[in-house]
């Protein structure tokens, strides 16, 4: 049976995309820019609101609490945006790292050592030396398909191949493997889209960037 976060993110994600493609049945502030979302964040298969505070001479941080992803930084000093990707990122090496270790453990697989990159070709990758590789980007994705990309990774340590027996395996860690590959599949661009600069509200606006292109390949996924 599909996780309930994973449902319930699926439900979020087709509603924004209906808001994008109906504006008529919403409300009038849809007719706003949205790529993907209007000061959005998505996070562990759930959207927050954008909130973005000015505080001097502060460390920056982010606070998800009540839908708000509340960004506390110094505008003179860094954007919010860049203070919200350095976060996503701080927090995708932590929480990869202690899902890897849980994984590992419970499978009875020792690896090398976890990286986590910005990879835009592949969700992850399993090297010969037992080293582990994932895209900082599946940390938006709900937690049951972080756990299955993790143990899709880990089973390499077993079968380097994507062979029956490989499937075999991964589905005794994961049964619901496939609807994870589905998710990762159907939302690989909300993923992979970067917060655009010009949808955080800020005194400091930046140049808007180009949403990141393509998708990682299904290969690894």
């Amino acid at each position: 049976m599909a996780d309930t976060k994973t449902t319930i993110s699926e439900i979020q994600l087709f509603i924004e995309d209906l808001k994008k493609d109906m504006p008529e049945i919403f409300s009038q502030r849809q007719n706003q820019p949205a790529l993907p979302f209007v000061k959005k964040l998505l996070f562990r298969g759930e959207l927050y609101d954008i909130s973005p505070a000015d505080a001097k001479d502060s460390l920056s941080g982010v606070i998800l609490e009540n839908g708000q992803a509340r960004i506390t930084c110094d505008f003179a000093k860094v954007h919010p945006k860049n203070a919200l990707e350095t976060w996503l990122k701080a927090q995708a090496e932590a929480i990869i790292a202690e899902r890897a270790a849980f994984w590992g453990g419970q499978m009875s697989l020792s690896f090398s050592r976890v990286c986590v990159k910005d990879q835009k070709t592949l969700w992850g990758s399993c090297s010969g030396r037992g080293n582990l590789n994932f895209s900082w980007r599946l940390i938006k994705a709900p937690p049951a398909v972080l756990d299955y990309l993790i143990i899709h990774e880990l089973a390499h340590l077993v079968h380097m191949n994507h062979g029956d027996e490989y499937w075999n395996y991964v589905a005794q860690w994961h049964p619901d493997h496939k609807a994870c590959r589905r998710w990762l599949n159907d939302h690989k661009n909300e993923l992979m889209s970067d917060i655009e600069v010009d949808k955080i509200d800020s005194p400091q606006q930046a140049a808007p960037q180009p949403p990141a292109g393509g998708g990682p390949s299904a290969e690894s996924a």
